[in-house]
């Protein structure tokens, strides 16, 4: 035991720094799936004042008393989660485990009783989302897309795509007729769909795309709401559009992008990940550098941001929630969307940030709301309404 968690401190100090190889991230992934709360550790130990704080109350209190209140918190049956500091000291990359004991150490001595949070029970508990779709006919037959195998598929309005093995649909792009589909995600649901051109689209959840099936004009133009993500396939002479319900719309060649248009959220975000775009509306426009987010106000008016790190607005697109420097109405909102529950605050909600890690989104919902019992966020989930306190 003493060897394994010196190990997994060391594996956390390289993830910090960025220096995990791939054998060392796949042996982290395995210890963060073993048990969710070690997920939700690794998420705190982002937030460098808690760490601070942690450390040096560490440094000042009575290891023997402080060692006996956390063996009497955790029973003698169970492995222990932490081991005495003076055993890991002969190393750097044994800080982390020194913050590890650290926290537990200023948990034990600081924390006042409080109100518990409030974990979904089991048969309350919400599944995470997963791979479901509607497609929508130009003749207004709708496709139930799980419901379909894999192969291809002749519609009644004429069209051809192929389910993949994926799950996701393709379209050969060379239909005689052209004709308007819409792929919708419900809440709860995401998809992938290939483009007659081989653009590929990812939707997130309460989204929808609507294309034609071939791309046959000089412009390819799609229609977007809610999120979803692009790697357009470059053609010179046909640019890319991609229109928004409110009048915005993006202008690229070649390009990977994110687009935030949920009707709840207060702006709407385009991202640039790799390429250019020029955002456009009735104002204005903009050119996007990579790493460059466009966002539209209520004002219509479009400002542009510099981000540091675009794998935590595409987060999603990976599989994951993203949850740092978010604010906790922004998150409950993502919450509400991929496990389906409506979401109501008891009180008006701050707009404090969380810090730091991600928590994978093919967890239940309790895993996550165990997550953000950490931050000392209390939840309930009362059928399908998830109340935070």
């Amino acid at each position: 035991m003493e060897d394994q968690s010196f190990r997994i401190g060391l594996l956390i100090h390289k993830y910090w720094a960025n220096e995990l190889n791939d054998v060392e991230k796949a042996e982290l992934d395995a210890w963060l799936a073993i048990d969710p709360a070690n997920a939700a550790f690794l998420a705190q130990l982002g937030d460098p004042t808690l760490m601070a704080t942690a450390v040096d109350q560490f440094s000042r209190y009575d290891e023997k008393a402080s060692w006996s209140k956390i063996h009497a918190a955790f029973p003698a049956s169970k492995q222990p989660i932490v081991q005495p500091l003076r055993k890991y000291i002969y190393w750097a990359a044994a800080a982390m485990v020194t913050g590890l004991v650290g926290y537990y150490a200023l948990k034990i001595q600081t924390t006042s009783p409080s109100k518990p949070t409030i974990i979904a029970s089991s048969h309350l508990d919400k599944a995470p989302g997963s791979n479901k779709a509607t497609l929508t006919l130009s003749n207004g037959k709708t496709v139930n897309l799980d419901d379909i195998s894999n192969g291809e598929l002749q519609e009644s309005d004429g069209s051809r795509l192929h389910k993949q093995n994926n799950g996701g649909i393709a379209y050969a792009g060379n239909e005689d007729v052209v004709v308007q589909h819409t792929l919708s995600t419900p809440r709860g649901g995401q998809y992938c769909l290939q483009l007659p051109d081989g653009t590929r689209v990812w939707l997130n959840a309460a989204s929808s795309i609507t294309y034609p099936t071939a791309f046959n004009g000089k412009e390819r133009r799609v229609k977007i709401s809610g999120e979803a993500y692009f790697e357009v396939t470059q053609e010179a002479n046909k640019p890319f559009i991609a229109q928004l319900n409110s009048g915005q719309q993006i202008e690229v060649l070649g390009t990977q992008f994110n687009i935030n248009a949920y009707a709840d959220e207060p702006t709407i975000k385009a991202t640039l990940v790799q390429g250019s775009v020029r955002v456009r509306n009735q104002h204005g426009s903009q050119l996007l550098l990579p790493r460059q987010q466009a966002v539209f106000t209520a004002s219509s008016n479009i400002s542009l941001q510099q981000l540091a790190d675009v794998e935590s607005v595409i987060a999603w697109k990976e599989g994951k929630f993203q949850l740092d420097g978010i604010d906790l109405a922004s998150f409950m909102r993502q919450i509400g969307r991929w496990y389906n529950v409506d979401v109501r605050f008891a009180n008006t909600p701050s707009d404090r940030k969380l810090f730091g890690g991600t928590i994978n989104r093919d967890v239940q919902l309790s895993t996550v709301l165990k997550a953000l019992s950490l931050y000392g966020i209390n939840t309930k989930l009362e059928h399908n309404v998830l109340i935070v306190e």
